[in-house]
């Protein structure tokens, strides 16, 4: 560790790592500047050599699950399998916006179930956007539709332990399994999900259209969507489930059953002509991982420097499992993942709690509580999580900026509307 003249250092270096993730440089990419945070923090010494074996220990299952999630994402999306989907929304619907609505969220929930957060966010919101293109919706409709499936696609990331990279981490780092995760979150997620739905049909009311007036094609697809994708890929996807139910009995870790699902996906794929193998490397987004694993080390680098005791101190205080102990706890990671980053927000609290001296019991419970404010709470800012900066950039790529003070309006109300039922239902449970 440096001396303790140096460590003044490091919480400006996590500042300006901070600052340029909020505001970008145009010419270099997030992860340039996370990464060079974290090589600043390894070269002054804040981080040591069994430093980073904790991170990668603690993260390669999580990292590795996230890749293979990518990559079923990239090949359902050139197969067409999402097409198929949006355009059997959008007869459900019956060109009814508030069915639409529903049927988009319900979607986006098991999207984000299935193939986690991130992977949710790349798929649901370009086509959330072509469909309110297609049926020529004003920016004012259009956003509902966008926020409802943007908020969800973290909300929603709660239920099985493949949702969200930190449901990996903690599950990894407490030995919790497939189904003893399921049985505690899926009731709760539930609850979210319904919600967020009723938040939406109340809030934006006056701006959901009773009927559309067209219906144009949603999709222009260079391939036809034919019987045997569309089987082979729902067969993946159910396979791909029952494989985590599998795997819970053997504690294998999540990577090793998301992995060998993406290649056989890929695989047929290539064999098939939608995409080929360099296509699906180079659309993987190589990015998010470098600026998630360097944020982890910076925020590790800070933990060294003993500025962030104080979380120690707020997780031996509320170590008792009680309704007021659990939202505070909630509130606590909400603001802390805000602030971090979701993900370097968790491993913080991972090695925290590593660190106390409570039993198994009130250690789980941390853990599961943790899941709401890291998941859920990280929607209060912006930047809180890698899903929500996804979903930013993509509505900017498609020439629809939201500004914080409108992303402040409706997201701070719901996110702490979700945290109380989320938590109530956990609770009782």
């Amino acid at each position: 560790m440096p001396p303790l003249s140096l460590n003044i250092i490091m919480p400006i270096l996590f500042l300006l790592v901070l600052y340029f993730v909020i505001k970008p440089p145009k010419t270099l990419p997030i992860a340039a500047v996370s990464g060079f945070g974290s090589l600043l923090t390894i070269l002054l010494g804040f981080v040591k050599l069994n430093d980073l074996n904790l991170v990668i220990t603690t993260c390669w299952d999580a990292i590795l699950t996230l890749i293979g999630l990518m990559l079923i994402s990239i090949n359902l999306e050139a197969n067409g399998y999402f097409t198929w989907l949006a355009k059997g929304i959008l007869k459900l619907a019956k060109n009814n916006g508030f069915y639409l609505l529903i049927l988009l969220s319900l979607l986006t929930s098991i999207t984000a179930a299935i193939l986690a957060n991130d992977g949710a966010v790349l798929i649901m919101t370009p086509l959330t956007f072509a469909i309110t293109k297609a049926l020529n919706l004003k920016n004012k409709t259009a956003f509902v539709y966008l926020f409802t499936v943007g908020f969800l696609c973290d909300a929603a990331s709660t239920p099985l332990l493949a949702s969200n990279l930190t449901n990996i981490l903690i599950a990894d780092a407490f030995s919790i399994n497939y189904l003893a995760y399921a049985r505690k979150m899926l009731l709760p997620t539930i609850a979210i999900i319904i919600s967020t739905i009723g938040f939406a049909l109340l809030i934006f009311k006056s701006n959901i259209p009773h009927k559309f007036e067209s219906q144009k094609t949603i999709y222009t697809h260079n391939l036809p969507i034919n019987k045997t994708t569309i089987i082979f890929s729902s067969v993946i996807l159910i396979a791909l489930l029952l494989e985590f139910i599998l795997a819970s009995f053997f504690c294998l870790p999540i990577a090793f059953i998301v992995i060998p699902s993406a290649l056989i996906l890929a695989i047929f794929n290539h064999k098939f002509k939608y995409l080929s193998y360099y296509t699906m490397a180079k659309k993987i987004d190589w990015f998010i991982i470098i600026f998630a694993i360097s944020l982890f080390i910076v925020i590790v680098g800070l933990f060294n420097s003993h500025y962030i005791d104080f979380i120690k101190t707020f997780f031996y205080l509320h170590q008792r499992s009680s309704l007021a102990n659990n939202f505070s706890l909630e509130i606590f990671l909400s603001i802390l993942s805000s602030i971090f980053n979701n993900l370097p927000a968790c491993l913080v609290s991972i090695i925290t709690l590593k660190h106390l001296d409570i039993t198994n019991v009130e250690l789980n419970n941390i853990a599961y509580v943790s899941i709401f404010g890291t998941n859920i709470g990280s929607k209060l800012l912006p930047y809180g999580s890698l899903s929500t900066m996804l979903w930013l950039d993509i509505l900017k790529e498609h020439g629809y900026g939201i500004g914080w003070k409108t992303y402040f309006i409706y997201s701070i109300p719901l996110t702490i509307i979700c945290l109380i039922i989320g938590g109530l239902i956990y609770s009782f449970n």
